[in-house]
């Protein structure tokens, strides 16, 4: 249904079509060995009780779930499969005699987890993906269908698998993207229905829906239906459901298979820990926002806070600053995942050239003399100096941002002069402002620069692509070692924490 020249009002017709015309098929695969070895895993996990996210044991627990929900979840291939599976017994194999110390309790369901992870191993054979790509052979065209996997992170590696099987012209996505018009006449689903959101079926996005799962994954599914009548549609056939096995043979819940749901509380109290022991002085109020591949970035949750934002939803400016609590899931935010910190600094200093030492060190120097003068004297104290030595926009606000990094100098020169004066560097004054002022026009330079790669990039970038994998990579031209990555916002903490400025906009890969 994807073809070329159609308009957005075919877009939506065909969307409208599907709901009205979709039906859905529920196909059950047998595999006796990964469901042993599934419930293996689940007996473990029951016999070590409920873990905090502090106890020892709670990683090895996560680590075995996540490879679980993997195995299940993904489509891999025989090669992907006998590594991440080699992977995990050297790991058992690494930690059995620390556990069987640790718990003796479960020293049998540990033993029985290896034996059936190295039963696993003696399969030569990708179950899910060799009936999926079965499937995927009876149809005409592979052009107008879609594999549907619940988390972005399994993209590529469907991807792969796929092209390993000599499937390649079909696309691989997770749920979010089929937010936007698009359609397609087949739709593989992989995993049970408790796995999607509701609106992957309440408001279908193909004609022809099959549903690929384990056959002992129980699944329940009540279809309702999210369009009120938009385009006079036929009740739809969504309810005409074949399923190719009876559920009695369902044995294991398809909600007590997922991976531990991520834990806002616990990152930030690591987060806080982390930055803690500093001077009051140095901490902004910032919130968390879970991005996808699971990375974690504190962004400041002050009044006036922005950032470079792209939201492909914007035809006509997806690239622009966006006040950080007006950003919402579905946004790209900007991140520098190697190295860390602001990716405007290192551009702007090429742009500065052998000048940006020395205008760097001026800036470190006035601003932690100006930090040394509110610590020992107060806010108070320093505002009634600023303002004595002739500063009209002194105050708390103001004084607090001319102190941060993140500022380069005070917007007018009687301001920044007063600082001078109030740090004894009246003498430099008229130079630091100029190195100043040096540092201002270069990071604009940068931020420009920035801003047209970014277009550029999402002008030229398939984004449909894109809004499949929830992320965009790219690196700065002739300068290779800095990478910047716009993620997708997946979840917002609700929570405000104070952190250290220098924390802010650094990212956190989750394990």
């Amino acid at each position: 249904m994807n073809t070329l020249l159609k308009t957005p009002f075919d877009d939506t017709s065909d969307v409208y079509n599907c709901s009205a015309n979709a039906t859905l098929q529920w196909s059950s695969i047998k595999f006796s060995e990964l469901h042993v070895f599934t419930r293996a895993v689940q007996v473990l996990i029951n016999s070590l009780g409920k873990l905090d996210e502090g106890d020892y044991w709670f990683d090895f627990q996560r680590r075995i779930r996540v490879f679980r929900f993997n195995l299940i979840a993904c489509p891999l291939s025989e090669n992907i499969l006998q590594e991440r599976l080699a992977d995990l017994l050297a790991y058992l194999q690494e930690t059995r005699s620390t556990f069987l110390q640790s718990r003796p309790d479960a020293a049998d369901q540990y033993e029985n987890l290896m034996l059936a992870g190295k039963r696993l191993q003696t399969i030569k054979t990708s179950h899910l993906l060799m009936t999926l790509t079965g499937e995927i052979r009876e149809i005409k065209d592979t052009g107008s269908a879609l594999v549907l996997v619940c988390e972005p992170r399994f993209i590529v590696d469907a991807e792969t698998s796929l092209q390993s099987s000599g499937i390649r012209n079909i696309d691989v996505a997770s749920p979010s993207y089929l937010k936007s018009d698009v359609s397609y006449e087949n739709m593989f689903i992989i995993g049970p229905t408790r796995w999607f959101p509701s609106f992957v079926f309440s408001a279908p996005r193909a004609n022809k829906i099959q549903l690929l799962k384990f056959a002992w994954i129980s699944d329940s599914w009540k279809h309702q239906t999210v369009f009120v009548n938009p385009l006079k549609q036929k009740p739809s056939r969504l309810m005409q459901i074949i399923i190719e096995e009876s559920p009695d043979i369902s044995e294991i819940d398809a909600d007590s298979l997922l991976p531990p749901a991520f834990n806002f509380k616990f990152t930030q109290n690591q987060v806080v820990a982390a930055g803690s022991g500093h001077n009051d002085i140095d901490y902004l109020q910032a919130r968390l926002f879970l991005l996808e591949d699971d990375w974690v970035v504190p962004l400041s949750a002050e009044d006036d806070a922005s950032i470079l934002v792209i939201n492909l939803a914007d035809t006509n400016l997806p690239v622009r600053k966006m006040k950080v609590a007006e950003i919402e899931p579905g946004i790209f935010v900007l991140i520098r995942t190697t190295g860390g910190g602001d990716f405007i600094i290192p551009v702007a200093d090429q742009i500065l050239g052998p000048l940006s030492e020395k205008a760097r060190k001026c800036q470190r120097e006035w601003k932690s003399l100006l930090r040394n003068k509110i610590v020992e004297n107060g806010y108070d104290w320093t505002i009634k100096q600023l303002k004595t030595n002739g500063s009209p926009r002194a105050n708390y606000m103001n004084v607090r941002n001319w102190m941060f990094d993140r500022s380069i100098k005070t917007e007018f020169r009687e301001d920044f002069h007063a600082i001078m004066k109030l740090i004894e560097l009246e003498e430099e004054s008229d130079a630091n402002w100029n190195l100043m002022s040096m540092i201002d026009r270069a990071h604009r330079q940068a931020g420009r620069k920035i801003r047209s790669m970014l277009i550029d990039k999402v002008k030229n970038s398939d984004l449909r692509a894109i809004k499949k994998s929830g992320k965009i990579d790219f690196e700065l031209e002739q300068e290779s070692e800095i990478s910047i990555t716009a993620f997708q916002v997946r979840e917002i903490s609700s929570d405000i924490i104070k952190l250290p400025h220098w924390q802010i906009g650094n990212p956190i890969k989750q394990a």
